[in-house]
């Protein structure tokens, strides 16, 4: 068992009391020396005995909840494999009589919004997340109004997924685009060079790289179809990471990177290498990426070697 404390403090200074005309603002202390400035709702007491811009004790309950239950399921995200972003929630309570005729929060509605980086979870999985957190909820469990959960996924600038064989013209299009259009400062538009760059990225290559067991390859998306395409060996050498002209700039090389080094982590593999292009190699840095051997070629391309050892 723990202990948990509040301290409440109010003072009349000098107004009237028993004709009920005296103000409700008060003032909560919390561990650590928090204060925070409280009182009733001038939806229960009329301003301007009541002070609008005070937390309220109704409002205070329906975020004791709402806090409640996004701590818990922060750890249960966690729990499952699940790295999340970002958390916001817009949670409502109701004032009214229960069945006994006594005014009381009759419903609580929680209406969390959840940003995931990397993989994000099914509908389904999000749902039973939440359902785990509302089970495990202190507060949740010693109350007796109805908690309401409509959960959702804010819509990210770069949605992962593991590719498919469906998505082979698609990514194929995009690797291809991405290294004619946005590495020309590597290949200088040497037609001999495009050519052995671009050999090995048709569709059949695309397939071939899905069948293998070493592999785990991704796609980010947009309202227009993939627009990103990462792939990983089991040896931790990142071999993909493009993303298509115009879808530069909003994260998807980043997404792309956090689901290749989830696998990673999942593989149990300690340490990435890379090789990267001129143009690329600010990217890669910024995501903690540091040179580890000297230029080499590729492609009859000059490449830069990279590693990043996983925490």
């Amino acid at each position: 068992m723990s202990a948990h404390r509040a301290a409440i403090h109010w003072a009349r200074g000098g107004q009237g009391f028993l004709d009920q005309r005296y103000s409700r603002a008060h003032v909560w202390r919390f561990d650590g020396g928090v204060e925070v400035r409280a009182s009733s709702s001038p939806d229960v007491v009329p301003l301007p005995l009541s002070d609008a811009s005070a937390v309220d004790p109704e409002e205070a309950f329906v975020a004791s909840v709402s806090s409640c239950h996004m701590l818990w399921f922060l750890s249960i995200a966690a729990e499952r494999g699940f790295v999340v972003d970002g958390y916001t929630d817009d949670a409502e309570g109701i004032l009214g009589p229960d069945a006994d005729g006594q005014m009381v929060i009759v419903r609580v509605t929680l209406r969390p919004k959840t940003v995931f980086s990397g993989i994000a979870p099914s509908k389904q999985a999000l749902h039973d997340m939440h359902h785990a957190a509302h089970r495990s909820c202190f507060i949740a469990n010693s109350i007796k109004s109805e908690i309401v959960c409509e959960p959702n996924m804010a819509k990210s600038t770069a949605p992962v997924r593991t590719a498919t064989h469906g998505d082979a013209a698609a990514a194929v299009a995009v690797l291809r685009r991405s290294i004619v259009e946005l590495c020309a400062p590597d290949h200088k538009n040497d037609v001999i060079l495009l050519d052995k760059w671009l050999a090995n990225k048709t569709a059949g290559d695309f397939h071939r790289w899905l069948d293998s067991p070493g592999n785990y390859c991704v796609v980010t998306e947009s309202e227009a179809g993939v627009n990103g395409v990462g792939l990983i060996t089991r040896d931790g050498e990142i071999r993909l990471c493009y993303v298509a002209p115009g879808s530069t700039g909003v994260g998807c090389g980043s997404t792309i990177l956090a689901a290749l080094e989830k696998q990673a982590l999942a593989w149990r593999v300690g340490k990435l290498t890379l090789a990267s292009t001129t143009l690329a190699r600010q990217f890669y840095e910024k995501h903690g990426y540091v040179p580890s051997l000297a230029p080499c070629c590729s492609f009859g391309v000059q490449c830069y070697p990279y590693e990043k050892v996983l925490s």
